[in-house]
């Protein structure tokens, strides 16, 4: 009897040896977490909750700044990447991205193809604030009117809280948007468009 006690004693203590040799060899393989680690040049994409949602409104009309209306699918850059850019005439922030953007819009455009388009959501009222700001900040990028405001309609978010700078790829589909602004988010931007020409 005392024979088969020593036996059972010696076999639970080889069973919880095994055990906390599994519990280590488990702990001790950090590499794995490490191999899923985006890498540090890849920028975040940054988008709203329904972005999966978005679906382009191509017959959306808008006014060109000499008051022409044109349906939204003319906006487009026939398979490159597009950037949807909402401002206000009376949005402060707005103005000093779209002065942020002038700078740089130029050679954006011929290292990457990519087309901005400034797209006003302003009520009616300023319909002669929208036609005179863009010449009076030179600015290098198209402009046009949302004269409807039919955008927050389809864009994630209602558009509520400008600018907002939203980033289409070749299929139509937001890769990036923001709200509101802070200098530097133009090149933060920029470098998503950049990702975008690589391949």
């Amino acid at each position: 009897m005392t024979q088969l006690n020593y036996l059972l004693f010696f076999a639970f203590f080889l069973f919880i040896g095994c055990n906390n040799g599994n519990t280590q060899a488990t702990e001790s393989t950090p590499e794995t977490t490490q191999a899923n680690t985006p890498p540090p040049d890849k920028i975040e994409i940054r988008t709203l909750p329904d972005e999966k949602e978005f679906v382009f409104p191509k017959d959306l009309e808008v006014k060109t700044m000499d008051g022409k209306v044109i349906s939204a699918k003319e906006l487009l850059n026939d398979g490159k990447p597009t950037v949807l850019y909402f401002w206000l005439t009376t949005c402060g922030p707005c103005k000093r991205e779209l002065k942020a953007i002038t700078q740089e819009y130029e050679s954006w455009k011929a290292e990457t193809g990519v087309r901005l388009v400034a797209i006003s959501t302003d009520f009616a009222k300023n319909e002669g604030k929208v036609y005179k700001t863009p010449g009076e900040k030179g600015w290098n990028f198209e402009v046009f009117w949302d004269y409807q405001r039919q955008f927050r309609n389809y864009v994630p978010g209602t558009l509520n809280g400008l600018p907002q700078a939203v980033v289409l790829d070749k299929n139509l589909n937001i890769v990036y948007h923001r709200r509101k602004y802070a200098p530097g988010d133009e090149k933060e931007m920029y470098e998503v468009i950049k990702q975008l020409t690589k391949g």
